[in-house]
């Protein structure tokens, strides 16, 4: 069978990805401080410690009629550091980077999980970095049929030069008010 370029890049992105996320795994140093909460309450004072990126990234569905759903603003993605987020931070390029949200109910840990993907522009592979907190997708799995479209918009990254401590912060997109009502448990 022919073997093409496509298939081929598509095929060293992956192995990159699963190189990196396996050496982050080995690599990790036990956290001091659980980052299982909203970013408000643990990145207060980051400018002595951490290395920061603000992002204007996802305005397209903001023009699109996506707003932040309520108490989906700021969110601190869950897990990221233990997932290798630090060296996943050299490949997000805005453009050329896509992340997703999925709802995961055949999670064993939590059936309402809601786990972040990040891949990159034009490949079907994909990466779990991180899930949404337990307390945010338990209220969308209350509220919401799961066909309810979520889109993430990176807000923040950050790092630390002398460990791989390493954070996410995003919002969680809904299509606006008229459009989501479908969705609505009843």
């Amino acid at each position: 069978s022919s073997y093409t370029v496509a298939e081929s890049s598509m095929e060293w992105l992956a192995i990159l990805v699963a190189v990196i996320l396996a050496f982050a795994f080995l690599q990790r140093k036990p956290s001091k401080k659980s980052r299982e909460s909203t970013a408000d309450e643990d990145f207060d004072d980051i400018e002595d410690e951490w290395i920061v990126t603000n992002y204007q990234w996802g305005t397209s569905h903001r023009e699109a009629g996506w707003v932040a759903l309520k108490g989906g603003s700021d969110v601190l993605v869950a897990g990221f550091a233990r997932r290798g987020g630090k060296n996943l931070l050299e490949l997000l390029r805005p453009g050329e980077s896509v992340l997703e949200l999925e709802r995961e109910p055949t999670n064993p840990t939590d059936e309402s999980a809601i786990g972040v993907y990040f891949r990159a522009t034009g490949h079907s592979e994909r990466a779990l970095i991180g899930y949404i907190p337990s307390t945010l997708s338990g209220d969308i799995a209350a509220e919401f049929e799961p066909g309810l479209p979520l889109s993430p918009e990176l807000r923040r990254t950050g790092f630390k030069q002398d460990s791989d401590a390493a954070f996410m912060v995003i919002n969680v997109l809904v299509p606006n008010a008229s459009d989501r009502e479908q969705y609505i448990k009843k």
